[in-house]
């Protein structure tokens, strides 16, 4: 018993630090290369928290354990959202800049609606309770238009119009 916690706290520490360490470097990496916060907080730092969920849905979804993947993401989500966000508000309220808001949350709300049209296709004679290849590249490939539209936007104007609205106001 004694071992088997070590183990987790030993894992928990280098996950925690490993985790750090990428998402240290690749925020720096990205302001080298002249990103704005805001890109950096929906790409590069996104992608660095999301890897050990990644793996961890992965895993889960090669035992055939798909409950455990769609839980992961979902209630990473929630969590992110809700906890994340909350505490942080709570502490230091945060700016919401109108910008952000307008063109992001609208996205957000389209990728969920998408799931929960993907995850009910059942109801339309579909496989039901089952998210197949062809639901996860219709998400692929929404994740592969939210990251193209953002990058095409900061590079051809170099700067983030998010972050120019803050620093005006």
């Amino acid at each position: 018993m004694f071992v088997q916690a070590l183990l987790i706290a030993i894992g928990l520490a280098l996950l925690l630090g490993g985790g750090e360490a990428l998402v240290r470097g690749a925020s720096t990496l990205a302001r080298k290369m002249g990103l704005s916060e805001v890109v950096i907080g929906l790409t590069v730092v996104a992608f660095g928290t999301s890897a050990p969920e990644l793996v961890v849905s992965l895993a889960a979804a090669l035992e055939g354990r798909g409950a455990i993947a769609f839980g992961n993401a979902l209630g990473s989500n929630v969590a992110n959202l809700g906890l994340l966000l909350g505490l942080t508000a709570l502490a230091i309220p945060l700016r919401v800049n109108s910008k952000l808001v307008s063109r992001e949350i609208p996205l957000l709300v389209v990728a969920s609606l998408v799931l929960l049209g993907l995850a009910l296709d059942g109801l339309r004679g579909a496989t039901p309770d089952r998210l197949g290849r062809g639901d996860g590249l219709v998400l692929l490939v929404l994740f592969a238009i939210f990251i193209l539209a953002n990058a095409r936007e900061v590079l051809t104007r170099r700067t983030d119009p998010v972050v120019d609205e803050a620093t005006t106001l």
